[in-house]
């Protein structure tokens, strides 16, 4: 296996992991909405499309009170396509990281023995982890599929 191959491999897969399906499904209910604690970052997207993020300040089963620059907006249940709640990428990173250590491993094993290449995946795992925890993702507690209620999915 060339270098070349060995370098596209990892592009690919971490490619395939960070895109999303085209089809989208309903995920979570309603409930699992109000359990997000207040103060939490969350992206609300309204069933017109457009994407809001700030600080969920608490939820009630007819909707949920959001802060948005520093004032507080009341969004109804029926109103919202889906609710996401803001997290860090830590684990992802890690296992990118790993998944590019170990491909770039194999070359440096056979110029430069697999102590090196031992030190090589560690070390590239420690940065996909620490720009992991740097970035911040939103991971989606809530969606109802385009064209149905909320009402319908959700309980």
């Amino acid at each position: 296996m060339t270098t070349a191959r060995v370098l596209l491999i990892p592009v690919a897969i971490a490619m395939l992991a960070t895109t999303s399906v085209a089809g989208e499904k309903a995920v979570g209910t309603w409930a699992d909405v109000r359990k997000i604690p207040g103060g939490n970052g969350v992206e609300l997207v309204q069933t017109d499309s457009v994407r809001l993020r700030g600080t969920l300040v608490s939820a009630t089963d007819d909707g949920l009170v959001f802060r948005v620059g520093g004032a507080d907006r009341s969004f109804a249940r029926a109103s919202l396509h889906s609710v996401a709640v803001r997290r860090r990428a830590t684990a992802k990173g890690a296992a990118i990281g790993l998944v590019v250590g170990v491909c770039l491993a194999y070359p440096n094993a056979k110029l430069q023995g697999a102590g090196v290449a031992a030190g090589g995946i560690v070390f590239d795992t420690a940065i996909g982890a620490a720009i992991g925890a740097a970035i911040k993702s939103y991971h989606t507690v809530y969606r109802v599929p385009p064209g149905q209620s909320a009402k319908l999915v959700s309980r």
